[in-house]
């Protein structure tokens, strides 16, 4: 026979309530900083302790909760902002459900100061595991003080899916920021651990607030966007370019003042600035969108992160428009005034250019004109032109001529012989030392005793023979080689190269090379958090990183392959995919990630590269060793060849 039908006690029912909106100690955090800005507070002090799990406390010098109504705050379904069901077709508050503080006393021991304006005493609460044990007067500021101790303490299997407290203090840090950024005009203090981490000055400046919670020099950058379409107005910060970030993590949108997340506004944001975002970055930025309450529904879900739209489509339009218009403002802001010559400035430039011209050396149209050497000037960009690789093509063992670049304006000329003897003078050949095993330890020659293993040099391989044609768009490394056509994307070639090296000097632990003046690396608090858990993967990978303040790191050592890497943004990216690289089961998993991250700092389409890095990267893509594609699956090379050519100009059927 069926068990019965029976009502569930207050207490279980309370605590299965307390699932939906009280998830983790930055869920509870959320709905209390809510009440507080509801109201009217002009100063909100959060503190927490062992990330929230033991101790959080949220004060507020807001309205205050009147003596007569301090019971019935503690009851499930109990506000004083929504009287009728007419009212959820416009919301104009936070809070709305009444279930915050009722579901955080049902799984916790809560301590509730109260005081109104005018009052002579305050009011003080405790529920425990939402049992009432006192209430009583007591002496207080004006406003409300709610302190939260032992989460959870009724619950241990919820208790026992909390993280870290450190990775608890991430997700706190990271909810204060949306609330600090969300009212400029409201003092924020964030305490953890009895270190002050924020403290807004509540001037009502977004672009303050964003340097409370982003570091001034990132706040500066940012862009401003206002717009008014579709019956929606936005005001905010937008970070585009440098200020891009490995993952959306820092998009904040907040619909009339209530911070949501919508894959909608991110598309539109995301679709209207591509071309000002590289591949596999995203733009930062903070929105203010104001839109009709009746437009909107905020009553989707408890943690209330979630809207919809009445016309998602006329939405993401008016969005798309009023970011495409803010970046193309900051476009013609950003453009450098033009530079006119007058008359008579123009007429002495060309009589000076033709006299400096008519001083230099006259060369004869009958001597081709080639390519520097390599070894002559291993910083000069190629941008066209043609080149062999091999150093002897069968001509014998003079160099073919090279030509005389003019001086600058203002520099005299070499003579007619200096210039001539210069052109047909023998290249410089700088080849490796080669040194047998015994010669590079110090020792006579035994040509009987076998050589280490470790210093063994290997024969080097005869190196493929191509023409270099050029290089594309300053992206695309052009070859002919054997009847074949060879486009090399610099970027994916490079980042092969620089894995492959990193995960070679892993093996042997010769990874790291100290800077000589240690990095100083600005990072939020969020961030902060989220790196002590990948500190020890990063040190494993080469990196040699310290704490340096409370929102600051030092990095001293870098992976040596890697030269002078860009750390503040490394470091943003990997921070960034921590939620990913949790995901991943090893610790070699771990450390592949990271490493691969930090290859994404290769040189990138667009960089304009010296022959001397033309070369290596050809010679590396084409070694048999080398994997055809970059360390994220992209193909390092692709290839045509001669049919497939005069095909497509239908030379050949």
């Amino acid at each position: 026979m069926p068990n019965p039908i029976r009502a569930l006690p207050p207490e279980v029912v309370g605590q299965i309530a307390a699932g939906e909106v009280v998830e983790r100690p930055a869920a509870a955090l959320k709905e209390m900083i809510e009440n507080s800005m509801d109201a009217g507070a002009s100063a909100v002090t959060v503190e927490i302790k062992d990330g929230g799990i033991s101790y959080f406390r949220v004060t507020d010098n807001g309205s205050g909760i009147a003596p007569s109504d301090v019971r019935m705050a503690f009851e499930r379904h109990a506000t004083s902002k929504l009287q009728s069901a007419e009212q959820l077709s416009h919301i104009a508050t936070l809070g709305f459900r009444g279930e915050a503080l009722a579901s955080i006393a049902a799984v916790a021991r809560v301590t509730l100061k109260t005081r109104v304006s005018g009052a002579e005493s305050g009011v003080m609460a405790r529920v425990v595991g939402g049992v009432f044990e006192e209430i009583t007067d007591c002496a207080c500021p004006e406003g409300t003080s709610i302190t939260v101790e032992d989460l959870f303490f009724n619950t241990p299997a919820r208790l026992g899916f909390l993280k870290k407290p450190a990775s608890e203090a991430a997700y706190v840090s990271d909810m204060v920021e949306r609330m600090l950024l969300s009212s400029p005009k409201t003092a924020f203090r964030f305490i953890n651990g009895g270190k002050q981490v924020y403290h807004s000055l509540g001037d009502g400046s977004l672009r303050s607030a964003a340097a409370v919670v982003y570091g001034r020099k990132t706040a500066d950058a940012l862009l401003p966007v206002s717009g008014m379409a579709g019956g929606m107005i936005m005001e905010g910060l937008l970070g585009v370019g440098e200020n891009c970030r490995a993952s959306r993590r820092e998009q904040s949108f907040y619909l009339n003042g209530r911070y949501v997340k919508s894959p909608l506004m991110s598309r539109a944001l995301e679709v209207a600035v591509r071309e000002r975002v590289m591949v596999g970055k995203f733009p930062m930025g903070v929105f203010m969108i104001t839109v009709p309450y009746e437009n909107v529904d905020v009553n989707v879900h408890p943690n209330k992160l979630e809207v919809r739209f009445r016309s998602e489509d006329a939405v993401f339009k008016s969005l798309m428009s009023m970011f495409a218009s803010a970046i193309y403002e900051s476009q013609k802001a950003e453009e450098p005034p033009k530079l006119v010559l007058s008359e008579p400035s123009e007429t002495r430039v060309k009589r000076e250019t033709r006299e400096n011209a008519a001083d230099n050396i006259k060369i004869s149209t009958d001597i081709p004109v080639l390519p520097l050497e390599t070894a002559e000037t291993p910083e000069t960009p190629l941008k066209s032109g043609f080149a062999d690789s091999a150093q002897n093509d069968g001509r014998g063992d003079t160099a073919p001529p090279r030509p005389v670049t003019l001086p600058p304006i203002g520099v005299s000329a070499p003579s007619a012989k200096e210039a001539f003897s210069s052109m047909f003078a023998p290249a410089p050949v700088t080849l490796p030392p080669v040194y047998s095993t015994h010669e590079a330890m110090g020792e006579s020659r035994n040509r009987s005793a076998p050589a280490p293993a470790l210093l063994d040099i290997p024969a080097p391989k005869p190196r493929p023979k191509y023409k270099l044609i050029g290089t594309a768009f300053d992206t695309y490394i052009l070859l002919e080689m054997d009847g074949r056509l060879l486009m090399i994307d610099q970027h994916a070639a490079h980042e092969r190269m620089l894995y492959d090296r990193f995960m070679k000097a892993y093996d042997v632990k010769v990874i790291s090379q100290r800077l000589l003046v240690s990095e100083i690396v600005a990072l939020s608090s969020s961030e902060m958090a989220r790196l002590e858990e990948c500190l020890p993967l990063l040190n494993d990978a080469g990196y040699d990183i310290d704490v340096f303040g409370e929102r600051e790191v030092k990095v001293n050592a870098v992976p040596q392959v890697l030269g002078k890497a860009d750390n503040a943004a490394f470091l943003h990216e990997v921070i960034g995919k921590m939620d990913e690289t949790r995901q991943l089961k090893s610790q070699e998993e771990r450390r592949s990630a990271i490493i691969q991250t930090a290859c994404k700092h290769a040189i990138k389409g667009g960089d304009v590269l010296s022959i001397t890095e033309i070369e290596e990267l050809v010679s590396s893509a084409l070694s048999e060793e080398t994997a055809p594609s970059c360390p994220h699956g992209r193909p390092v090379m692709i290839v045509l060849t001669r049919s497939e050519l005069e095909k497509r100009f239908h030379r050949i059927q």
